[in-house]
Protein backbone atom coordinates (compact mmCIF):
# COMPACT_ATOMS: atom_id res chain seq x y z
CA UNK A 1 0.00 0.00 0.00
CA UNK A 2 2.82 2.28 0.97
CA UNK A 3 4.63 1.61 -2.59
CA UNK A 4 1.50 2.53 -4.13
CA UNK A 5 1.39 5.46 -2.64
CA UNK A 6 4.34 6.67 -3.22
CA UNK A 7 4.11 6.04 -7.05
CA UNK A 8 0.79 7.62 -7.09
CA UNK A 9 2.05 10.94 -5.23
CA UNK A 10 5.35 10.83 -7.18
CA UNK A 11 3.16 10.74 -10.44
CA UNK A 12 0.95 13.40 -9.59
CA UNK A 13 3.77 15.85 -8.83
CA UNK A 14 4.13 16.31 -12.89
CA UNK A 15 1.34 17.92 -13.19
CA UNK A 16 -1.69 19.36 -11.50
CA UNK A 17 -3.58 17.28 -9.19
CA UNK A 18 -7.59 16.90 -9.89
CA UNK A 19 -9.36 19.30 -7.03
CA UNK A 20 -11.42 16.45 -5.34
CA UNK A 21 -15.08 17.56 -5.50
CA UNK A 22 -16.40 16.09 -2.21
CA UNK A 23 -18.03 18.53 0.38
CA UNK A 24 -16.04 18.47 3.70
CA UNK A 25 -18.04 17.52 6.43
CA UNK A 26 -19.88 19.74 8.44
CA UNK A 27 -17.53 19.67 11.91
CA UNK A 28 -14.39 20.47 9.86
CA UNK A 29 -12.97 23.46 10.70
CA UNK A 30 -11.86 26.27 8.51
CA UNK A 31 -9.71 29.02 10.07
CA UNK A 32 -7.13 32.01 9.75
CA UNK A 33 -3.87 32.50 11.36
CA UNK A 34 -1.85 35.40 13.17
CA UNK A 35 0.81 35.41 15.74
CA UNK A 36 1.45 38.27 18.74
CA UNK A 37 4.94 39.93 17.58
CA UNK A 38 3.91 39.50 13.80
CA UNK A 39 0.83 41.47 14.35
CA UNK A 40 0.45 43.15 17.41
CA UNK A 41 2.27 46.22 17.88
CA UNK A 42 1.99 48.04 21.45
CA UNK A 43 5.39 46.70 21.95
CA UNK A 44 6.13 48.70 25.24
CA UNK A 45 2.67 49.28 26.67
CA UNK A 46 0.81 48.86 29.73
CA UNK A 47 3.20 47.59 31.22
CA UNK A 48 4.39 44.51 28.78
CA UNK A 49 8.13 43.53 29.18
CA UNK A 50 10.79 42.73 26.90
CA UNK A 51 10.63 39.93 24.63
CA UNK A 52 13.15 38.27 22.83
CA UNK A 53 12.38 39.80 19.13
CA UNK A 54 12.01 43.07 20.78
CA UNK A 55 15.48 43.00 22.24
CA UNK A 56 17.19 41.69 19.05
CA UNK A 57 15.16 44.18 16.64
CA UNK A 58 16.17 46.78 18.80
CA UNK A 59 19.95 46.03 19.19
CA UNK A 60 20.74 44.60 15.97
CA UNK A 61 18.64 45.96 13.11
CA UNK A 62 20.96 44.76 10.65
CA UNK A 63 19.18 41.56 11.31
CA UNK A 64 15.88 42.07 9.39
CA UNK A 65 15.70 42.66 6.01
CA UNK A 66 14.54 45.94 5.40
CA UNK A 67 15.73 47.14 9.33
CA UNK A 68 11.77 46.91 10.25
CA UNK A 69 10.82 45.88 13.50
CA UNK A 70 7.42 44.63 14.94
CA UNK A 71 6.77 47.47 17.66
CA UNK A 72 4.15 48.54 15.75
CA UNK A 73 3.41 45.96 12.67
CA UNK A 74 -0.37 45.41 11.97
CA UNK A 75 -1.42 47.56 15.40
CA UNK A 76 -3.67 45.03 16.48
CA UNK A 77 -3.17 45.65 19.96
CA UNK A 78 -5.44 48.81 18.97
CA UNK A 79 -7.63 47.65 16.34
CA UNK A 80 -9.09 44.58 18.15
CA UNK A 81 -12.38 45.57 16.30
CA UNK A 82 -11.43 45.60 12.65
CA UNK A 83 -10.05 42.56 13.21
CA UNK A 84 -12.72 40.88 14.29
CA UNK A 85 -14.87 42.38 11.40
CA UNK A 86 -12.15 40.80 8.98
CA UNK A 87 -13.03 37.20 10.72
CA UNK A 88 -16.39 37.72 10.43
CA UNK A 89 -16.68 38.78 7.09
CA UNK A 90 -14.82 35.45 6.09
CA UNK A 91 -16.76 33.69 8.51
CA UNK A 92 -14.14 31.26 9.54
CA UNK A 93 -14.51 28.59 12.51
CA UNK A 94 -11.49 29.19 14.62
CA UNK A 95 -8.82 32.02 14.67
CA UNK A 96 -5.39 30.61 15.93
CA UNK A 97 -3.66 33.43 17.63
CA UNK A 98 -1.23 34.30 20.26
CA UNK A 99 -0.74 36.44 22.74
CA UNK A 100 2.61 37.98 23.59
CA UNK A 101 4.11 36.03 27.54
CA UNK A 102 5.66 39.02 27.92
CA UNK A 103 2.46 40.97 28.55
CA UNK A 104 0.78 38.10 29.98
CA UNK A 105 3.64 36.84 32.35
CA UNK A 106 6.76 38.88 31.72
CA UNK A 107 8.89 36.02 33.58
CA UNK A 108 6.63 33.51 31.88
CA UNK A 109 8.56 30.42 29.19
CA UNK A 110 7.05 29.26 26.27
CA UNK A 111 7.09 25.97 24.38
CA UNK A 112 7.62 23.83 20.91
CA UNK A 113 5.77 24.20 17.73
CA UNK A 114 5.46 21.07 15.20
CA UNK A 115 6.75 22.32 12.31
CA UNK A 116 7.84 20.64 9.33
CA UNK A 117 8.26 20.13 5.51
CA UNK A 118 6.92 16.59 4.33
CA UNK A 119 9.47 14.71 3.21
CA UNK A 120 8.88 11.73 0.03
CA UNK A 121 11.08 9.18 -1.27
CA UNK A 122 12.72 10.25 -4.44
CA UNK A 123 11.74 6.53 -5.82
CA UNK A 124 10.38 2.83 -4.67
CA UNK A 125 13.98 1.50 -3.90
CA UNK A 126 13.61 0.52 -0.12
CA UNK A 127 16.85 2.79 0.67
CA UNK A 128 14.86 5.99 0.02
CA UNK A 129 11.79 5.02 1.29
CA UNK A 130 14.19 4.11 4.45
CA UNK A 131 15.91 7.70 3.71
CA UNK A 132 12.56 9.32 4.01
CA UNK A 133 11.00 8.04 6.76
CA UNK A 134 14.28 8.48 8.77
CA UNK A 135 14.47 12.19 7.74
CA UNK A 136 10.72 12.77 8.64
CA UNK A 137 11.70 11.37 12.04
CA UNK A 138 14.94 13.40 12.68
CA UNK A 139 12.62 17.01 11.73
CA UNK A 140 9.04 15.75 12.97
CA UNK A 141 9.20 12.68 15.25
CA UNK A 142 12.16 13.77 17.46
CA UNK A 143 9.85 15.68 18.92
CA UNK A 144 6.20 13.72 18.37
CA UNK A 145 7.69 10.58 19.39
CA UNK A 146 8.48 11.26 23.06
CA UNK A 147 5.01 13.18 23.54
CA UNK A 148 2.73 10.08 21.44
CA UNK A 149 5.36 7.14 21.85
CA UNK A 150 6.89 8.10 25.16
CA UNK A 151 11.08 7.98 23.72
CA UNK A 152 12.88 9.48 20.65
CA UNK A 153 12.54 7.53 17.19
CA UNK A 154 14.53 4.03 17.49
CA UNK A 155 16.34 5.42 14.07
CA UNK A 156 17.35 8.44 15.47
CA UNK A 157 18.77 7.00 18.90
CA UNK A 158 20.61 4.72 16.62
CA UNK A 159 22.20 6.88 14.10
CA UNK A 160 22.69 9.00 16.89
CA UNK A 161 24.68 6.59 18.73
CA UNK A 162 26.47 5.06 15.74
CA UNK A 163 28.10 8.45 15.03
CA UNK A 164 28.73 9.34 18.82
CA UNK A 165 30.57 6.15 18.71
CA UNK A 166 32.93 6.90 15.74
CA UNK A 167 33.69 10.69 17.05
CA UNK A 168 35.22 9.01 20.05
CA UNK A 169 32.54 9.72 22.39
CA UNK A 170 31.78 7.56 25.03
CA UNK A 171 28.67 7.80 25.08
CA UNK A 172 25.30 9.17 22.57
CA UNK A 173 25.29 12.94 22.20
CA UNK A 174 21.11 12.28 22.24
CA UNK A 175 20.37 12.47 26.26
CA UNK A 176 18.55 9.22 27.58
CA UNK A 177 15.40 9.53 29.12
CA UNK A 178 14.47 8.00 32.02
CA UNK A 179 11.20 5.76 32.67
CA UNK A 180 10.37 8.27 34.65
CA UNK A 181 10.30 11.01 32.14
CA UNK A 182 9.11 8.99 29.71
CA UNK A 183 5.71 8.37 31.93
CA UNK A 184 5.48 11.76 32.36
CA UNK A 185 5.85 12.93 29.03
CA UNK A 186 4.00 10.14 27.01
CA UNK A 187 0.05 10.86 26.05
CA UNK A 188 0.51 14.22 27.16
CA UNK A 189 -1.44 15.60 23.80
CA UNK A 190 -5.11 16.35 22.75
CA UNK A 191 -4.13 16.82 19.62
CA UNK A 192 -1.73 16.97 16.92
CA UNK A 193 -1.32 20.25 15.48
CA UNK A 194 0.89 20.96 12.71
CA UNK A 195 2.38 23.74 10.49
CA UNK A 196 3.80 22.46 6.80
CA UNK A 197 4.24 24.86 3.93
CA UNK A 198 6.24 22.79 1.05
CA UNK A 199 7.83 19.16 0.53
CA UNK A 200 11.08 17.42 -0.27
CA UNK A 201 12.47 14.55 -1.93
CA UNK A 202 14.36 12.21 -0.24
CA UNK A 203 17.40 9.99 -1.59
CA UNK A 204 19.34 7.94 0.46
CA UNK A 205 22.91 9.01 0.73
CA UNK A 206 24.61 6.44 0.06
CA UNK A 207 27.33 6.64 2.58
CA UNK A 208 28.19 7.33 5.92
CA UNK A 209 29.62 11.06 6.21
CA UNK A 210 32.92 11.03 7.54
CA UNK A 211 33.47 12.08 10.73
CA UNK A 212 33.36 15.51 11.15
CA UNK A 213 33.99 18.40 14.29
CA UNK A 214 31.15 19.81 14.99
CA UNK A 215 29.02 16.98 14.03
CA UNK A 216 26.22 17.58 12.26
CA UNK A 217 22.12 16.77 11.74
CA UNK A 218 23.00 16.17 7.90
CA UNK A 219 25.89 13.71 9.22
CA UNK A 220 23.41 12.00 11.31
CA UNK A 221 20.63 11.99 8.58
CA UNK A 222 22.59 10.80 5.81
CA UNK A 223 19.97 11.64 3.13
CA UNK A 224 19.77 13.61 0.16
CA UNK A 225 17.01 15.83 0.21
CA UNK A 226 16.10 18.56 -2.63
CA UNK A 227 13.55 19.82 -4.24
CA UNK A 228 12.92 18.96 -8.73
CA UNK A 229 13.18 22.82 -10.36
CA UNK A 230 10.56 21.95 -12.49
CA UNK A 231 8.54 22.19 -8.76
CA UNK A 232 6.51 25.48 -8.80
CA UNK A 233 8.96 28.38 -6.97
CA UNK A 234 7.76 31.30 -4.68
CA UNK A 235 9.13 34.48 -3.10
CA UNK A 236 10.85 32.20 -0.70
CA UNK A 237 13.48 30.16 -2.37
CA UNK A 238 12.58 26.66 -0.19
CA UNK A 239 8.63 26.92 -0.50
CA UNK A 240 7.50 25.05 -3.46
CA UNK A 241 4.38 24.47 -4.39
CA UNK A 242 3.66 20.93 -4.02
CA UNK A 243 0.12 20.31 -2.31
CA UNK A 244 0.34 16.71 -3.15
CA UNK A 245 3.44 16.16 -0.15
CA UNK A 246 0.67 16.82 2.58
CA UNK A 247 -0.86 14.11 1.90
CA UNK A 248 1.95 11.84 2.30
CA UNK A 249 2.88 13.91 5.90
CA UNK A 250 -0.39 12.96 7.17
CA UNK A 251 -0.13 9.65 6.38
CA UNK A 252 2.97 9.58 7.85
CA UNK A 253 1.70 11.03 10.96
CA UNK A 254 -1.22 8.83 11.23
CA UNK A 255 0.48 5.29 10.73
CA UNK A 256 3.52 6.38 13.47
CA UNK A 257 0.89 7.86 16.15
CA UNK A 258 -2.50 5.64 15.95
CA UNK A 259 -4.29 8.18 13.75
CA UNK A 260 -4.28 11.33 16.32
CA UNK A 261 -6.55 13.96 15.27
CA UNK A 262 -4.83 16.74 13.41
CA UNK A 263 -5.16 20.23 12.87
CA UNK A 264 -3.39 22.33 10.58
CA UNK A 265 -1.94 25.20 12.55
CA UNK A 266 0.02 26.51 9.99
CA UNK A 267 -0.57 26.35 5.67
CA UNK A 268 0.19 29.91 3.45
CA UNK A 269 1.76 31.14 0.57
CA UNK A 270 4.46 34.12 0.46
CA UNK A 271 4.55 36.41 -2.25
CA UNK A 272 5.70 40.49 -3.09
CA UNK A 273 1.71 41.57 -2.90
CA UNK A 274 1.08 39.79 -6.02
CA UNK A 275 0.15 36.60 -7.48
CA UNK A 276 -2.79 36.00 -5.31
CA UNK A 277 -4.11 33.94 -7.93
CA UNK A 278 -1.48 31.53 -7.07
CA UNK A 279 -2.77 31.32 -2.97
CA UNK A 280 -5.74 30.36 -3.98
CA UNK A 281 -4.39 27.65 -6.16
CA UNK A 282 -2.05 26.77 -3.10
CA UNK A 283 -4.84 26.78 -0.41
CA UNK A 284 -7.45 25.26 -2.88
CA UNK A 285 -4.41 22.63 -3.79
CA UNK A 286 -3.69 22.03 0.03
CA UNK A 287 -6.82 21.55 1.13
CA UNK A 288 -7.48 19.53 -2.00
CA UNK A 289 -5.11 16.65 -0.80
CA UNK A 290 -6.06 16.97 3.03
CA UNK A 291 -9.64 16.00 1.81
CA UNK A 292 -8.12 13.40 -0.43
CA UNK A 293 -5.93 12.00 2.86
CA UNK A 294 -9.68 12.41 5.19
CA UNK A 295 -11.89 10.64 2.40
CA UNK A 296 -9.28 8.22 0.67
CA UNK A 297 -6.95 7.20 3.65
CA UNK A 298 -9.01 7.66 6.50
CA UNK A 299 -6.62 10.45 8.22
CA UNK A 300 -8.03 11.93 11.03
CA UNK A 301 -7.79 15.82 10.38
CA UNK A 302 -10.43 18.18 11.75
CA UNK A 303 -9.05 21.39 10.84
CA UNK A 304 -6.84 23.86 8.42
CA UNK A 305 -5.50 27.13 9.53
CA UNK A 306 -4.16 29.44 6.58
CA UNK A 307 -1.31 31.43 7.40
CA UNK A 308 -2.18 34.04 7.80
CA UNK A 309 -4.96 36.42 8.19
CA UNK A 310 -2.99 39.46 7.11
CA UNK A 311 0.13 40.55 6.03
CA UNK A 312 2.68 41.05 8.77
CA UNK A 313 6.36 41.12 9.84
CA UNK A 314 7.74 38.22 8.83
CA UNK A 315 10.50 37.38 10.82
CA UNK A 316 13.50 37.96 9.15
CA UNK A 317 11.89 39.03 5.73
CA UNK A 318 11.05 41.96 7.44
CA UNK A 319 7.30 43.54 5.70
CA UNK A 320 9.05 42.16 2.39
CA UNK A 321 7.13 38.67 2.66
CA UNK A 322 3.32 38.81 2.15
CA UNK A 323 1.28 35.77 3.28
CA UNK A 324 -1.49 37.60 4.27
CA UNK A 325 -5.07 37.04 2.60
CA UNK A 326 -5.66 41.17 3.49
CA UNK A 327 -3.17 43.26 2.65
CA UNK A 328 -1.74 45.92 5.16
CA UNK A 329 -0.87 49.09 3.92
CA UNK A 330 2.66 49.23 6.48
CA UNK A 331 2.96 52.50 4.63
CA UNK A 332 -0.10 54.24 6.20
CA UNK A 333 -0.36 55.38 9.84
CA UNK A 334 -3.61 53.75 10.04
CA UNK A 335 -1.95 50.35 8.77
CA UNK A 336 -5.57 50.22 6.44
CA UNK A 337 -6.49 46.54 5.72
CA UNK A 338 -7.97 45.27 1.99
CA UNK A 339 -9.12 42.18 1.14
CA UNK A 340 -7.36 40.34 -1.17
CA UNK A 341 -9.24 37.95 -4.01
CA UNK A 342 -8.01 34.78 -2.04
CA UNK A 343 -9.99 36.08 0.78
CA UNK A 344 -13.40 36.21 -0.85
CA UNK A 345 -11.87 32.82 -1.87
CA UNK A 346 -11.42 31.37 1.33
CA UNK A 347 -14.92 33.19 2.66
CA UNK A 348 -16.87 31.09 -0.08
CA UNK A 349 -14.74 27.80 1.15
CA UNK A 350 -16.06 28.18 4.58
CA UNK A 351 -19.62 29.01 3.93
CA UNK A 352 -19.61 26.42 1.18
CA UNK A 353 -17.54 23.51 2.76
CA UNK A 354 -16.41 23.32 -1.37
CA UNK A 355 -13.11 23.37 -3.20
CA UNK A 356 -15.14 23.59 -6.24
CA UNK A 357 -18.41 25.21 -7.53
CA UNK A 358 -20.50 22.32 -6.81
CA UNK A 359 -19.76 19.53 -4.72
CA UNK A 360 -20.94 16.46 -3.78
CA UNK A 361 -22.40 15.44 0.09
CA UNK A 362 -19.90 14.27 2.06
Amino acid sequence: MKVILISLLLGLSLADDPINNKKFPDDFLFGVASSAYQVEGGWNEDGKGESIWDHRVHTDPNFIEDHSTGDVACDSYHKIKEDIAMLKELGVNHYRFSLSWTRILPTGVISITLDTSSYLPASNKTEDIDAADRMQHFSLGVYANPIYVGDYPEIVKTRVAERSKAEGRAESRLPTFTQEEVEYIKGTHDFFGLNVYTGYLVADLGYDPPVQNPPSKWQDEAVNAYQPPEWENTTVFYTKVVPWTARYLVNWIKDKYNNPGIIITENGYPSYGDKDDRRIYYIRGYLSALRDAMEKDNVTIFGYTVWSVMDNFEWTSGFGQKFGLYEVDFSSLNRSRTARPSAMFYKNVIATRCLVETCTDV
